[in-house]
């Protein structure tokens, strides 16, 4: 039986999205958070929607970006003991949605599924 990628990177895009929100109204101010929100949730929400569409680049572009929000994460996990659990989340989001990512990827080339 063939795993539904596509619902689990989906899904993994929301949780992410929503844990970057929970993150940032927790940790600053109420206009600094409307600025990370609007500069850091545009992207998730661009590639959510291109992967709801079955489009296989964005799985790609997804892939590189989850660098920027994993460093940050391991970043905010060694440096921040007060974020650590937060941080901690993140980076276990982001490893379960690369994981999705990249299986999603070698399963539609398996199966030939052309680059849309």
């Amino acid at each position: 039986m063939r795993p539904n990628w596509r619902a689990a990177i989906f899904a993994l895009i929301l949780l992410t999205a929503a844990d970057i929100i929970a993150w940032t109204t927790s940790r600053y101010s109420h206009t600094a958070a409307i600025v990370l929100l609007v500069v850091s949730l545009p992207p998730w929400l661009v590639v959510a929607r291109a992967i709801w569409r079955r489009t296989r680049h964005a799985e790609i572009y997804a892939i590189l970006m989850i660098a920027p929000y994993l460093a940050y994460g391991l970043m905010e996990a060694v440096a921040n003991p007060g974020a650590r659990n937060q941080a901690e989340g993140l980076i276990a989001l982001l490893s379960l949605l690369f994981i999705a990512l990249v299986g999603d990827l070698r399963l539609s080339r398996a199966s030939g599924r052309e680059p849309t």
